[in-house]
């Protein structure tokens, strides 16, 4: 209880003292009333004190101005005016420390540095140097590696064709790659040619790429660097970052299991498009806009037509379409570089073939 009561009064005692306006005062009353703390310190007797103090407050009314009015007058213009003059010199200082920083550099600039420090400056820059090249050969390295696996892997795709080969099957014991190849292990969902398969946005462009390719080839190759899907020329995987690798790697397995691409040779890095899948990219090819894209459009064209021509409108390559694109993308696409990457040219053609339909309706 005690302890408590002491708490409070200390921490009421904190918050009188932390106030501007009493600790103004108390430093006004202190200088406008010194004699009177001489006095009190002073080494007098008591009675020589008291007629000292007389001395210092003669009246009531010296009391009531030296002792309370002018301190408080005081305190109110340290309160209320002292920031201004305070405000404006602070920023001189500033100003002129800012200087000296500039009379410092050019200084230092125009200093020869010592042997010891050109030694040391050399020392960083040669081990910097060193860093660098080193991780320019392990690049280099790894790109080597994989072009030399990929065009292993394109060798015995085109034996196979040469040679009328039948890709063998893949085994649980033959497959390399189990990551791809797990849906040997669980069923395939069944696809009629005129069913839609339920195609995440990444699976779509990979068939759409994949069916673009002279051969219809996808190849998946794992090197020390990262992983690669690529599919005519392109490497479909934008970023090194196991969430972006996952996510293509689960398009490509869903491919596979819907049974829209095969996989050739036992060691699941080679996959080619089967005929459901042709057939299954002709549908995915002109996706229809959706509502989201068909809103946009018509409110860019009503905003716009007066002052664009149709023309533009329809021109990938025009600065009014890549304004409308980024426009679109930064309002309904999450703030994402990767997840905007993957999902723009998608869009573009959408929002090409709301325009064109605009077009043809007005």
């Amino acid at each position: 209880m005690i302890d408590e009561v002491t708490k409070s009064i200390k921490a009421q005692l904190y918050d009188r003292i932390s106030s501007p306006l009493f600790s103004s005062f108390l430093i006004s009353w202190l200088v406008w009333n010194y004699k009177f703390i001489l006095v009190v310190l002073s080494g007098a007797s008591t009675k020589e004190k008291f007629t000292l103090i007389e001395t210092v407050f003669p009246d009531s009314q010296a009391l009531a101005l030296q002792g309370g009015l002018f301190p408080l007058l005081t305190a109110l213009a340290i309160i209320f005016l002292y920031p201004y003059p305070a405000k404006y010199i602070y920023k001189f200082s500033r100003l002129q420390h800012q200087e000296l920083k500039i009379i410092q550099t050019q200084i230092d600039d125009e200093t020869p540095m010592t042997k010891d420090e050109a030694r040391k400056l050399r020392n960083e820059a040669m081990a910097t140097a060193t860093e660098l090249d080193a991780q320019i050969d392990k690049h280099r390295l790894e790109t080597s590696h994989l072009k030399e696996r990929i065009v292993s892997l394109q060798k015995e795709i085109d034996e196979m064709k040469g040679g009328g080969q039948k890709p063998p099957p893949a085994t649980e014991h033959s497959v390399e790659n189990p990551e791809i190849n797990s849906h040997t292990e669980s069923p395939v969902p069944t696809v009629q040619e005129n069913d839609f398969p339920s195609l995440t946005d990444e699976a779509q462009e990979l068939l759409l790429e994949a069916i673009e390719d002279k051969s219809g080839t996808i190849l998946h190759v794992k090197f020390i660097g990262g992983t690669s899907i690529q599919t005519n020329g392109k490497n479909q995987i934008p970023f090194e970052e196991r969430e972006i690798v996952a996510l293509w790697e689960s398009a490509l397995r869903s491919l596979l299991q819907y049974g829209l691409i095969e996989s050739v040779g036992n060691k699941g890095e080679i996959f080619q498009v089967t005929d459901l899948g042709y057939k299954t990219a002709k549908q995915l090819k002109l996706p229809p806009p959706s509502k989201t894209e068909w809103e946009f459009a018509s409110e860019a064209t009503a905003r716009l037509k007066n002052a664009v021509r149709w023309d533009v409108l329809l021109d990938r390559t025009s600065p009014t379409f890549k304004v409308l694109l980024e426009e679109y993308l930064d309002k309904y696409v999450p703030p994402n570089i990767a997840v905007k990457l993957r999902h723009q040219e998608k869009i573009t053609e959408k929002l090409l073939a709301a325009f064109a339909e605009l077009k043809a309706l007005d």
